[in-house]
């Protein structure tokens, strides 16, 4: 499993470098928005179709499956070809050269710092604080926990298809569609957290998709866009250890807020740091 993890921290940051080199910048909106879509749309399937598929052939044969999938993605990966001339890094090399990166580059610091108090808030939706939610103040059994999941899962794909949609009138003025999505993305949160009804969590689990999407592509183009094309595959590197850094230790601060407060209030600390990311990007909006 650390094996597993550790390639993925290698896969994932080269994978979001490599699309600016794929497509021209004012495509570049589009082709995230497409990748969010697809993302979700075979994670929501992958879940649902992999349970049923453990159940029906069993779990090793599933395993087997899972790795001819890792081996056909690599051979598609042959046929992915950046556009010739690549600028490529050649000086500054080492583990530090994404931190010096991003230090030195002001839209970079803002969307590492919105993307670090969005990443502690991040941790309300982990099944250790959202099971609990469901069964303690929603009063419901653990299958309206699938419900909300999946519930997220068709508003982020919601999400991914509008944004492919409108690609082209949200291209010119991306950091206010940063800040829309993320206040919006704080609201819903808090008004998650405060129902009381399963069906206002449902429904309210939705809206969580759509808003989220929007200002996690239009953050994901941003940065893509601050970041020289050179320097974007460390700059995605340092950024995705900090992510995981901060989603870990924010799982044990969640996890012990809604021990000693309640599940509720969990929500409500990750609504207002979300709200504090929120005025947050209004500075990015002047840079």
């Amino acid at each position: 499993m650390f094996a597993i993890a550790f390639l993925d921290g290698w896969a994932a940051p080269a994978r979001n470098a490599l699309v600016p080199r794929l497509v021209e910048r004012e495509r570049l909106l589009r082709a995230n928005g497409l990748l969010a879509a697809t993302d979700q749309s075979v994670q929501f399937a992958g879940w649902a179709a992999g349970g049923l598929l453990v159940a029906w052939l069993g779990h090793a044969a599933v395993l087997w499956g899972t790795s001819a999938a890792y081996l056909l993605a690599t051979v598609a990966l042959i046929f992915v070809h950046p556009v010739s001339g690549t600028e490529r890094r050649e000086d500054d090399k080492g583990l530090l050269a994404g931190w010096r990166a991003i230090g030195g580059n002001r839209r970079l610091r803002l969307l590492v710092a919105i993307d670090v108090l969005e990443g502690w808030a991040g941790a309300v939706w982990v099944a250790a604080i959202m099971l609990p939610f469901v069964t303690q103040v929603l009063k419901k059994g653990e299958a309206w926990w699938g419900y909300l999941n999946a519930a997220y899962m068709l508003g982020s794909i919601a999400g991914g298809a509008v944004m492919l949609a409108l690609a082209s009138r949200l291209r010119d003025n991306l950091p206010r569609w940063v800040t829309v999505g993320t206040a919006a993305s704080g609201l819903v949160t808090l008004l998650f957290g405060a129902s009381g009804s399963p069906v206002a969590a449902l429904v309210f689990s939705f809206a969580l998709g759509p808003v989220f999407q929007l200002q996690a592509i239009a953050k994901q183009t941003l940065l893509q866009q601050a970041a020289g094309e050179a320097d974007l595959p460390v700059v995605l590197s340092a950024k995705g250890t900090m992510d995981a850094l901060v989603f870990g230790c924010s799982v044990l601060a969640m996890g012990a807020a809604a021990e000693w407060l309640g599940p509720r209030w969990a929500y409500f600390l990750a609504a207002a740091l979300t709200g504090i990311a929120a005025l947050l990007t209004l500075r990015l909006r002047r840079v």
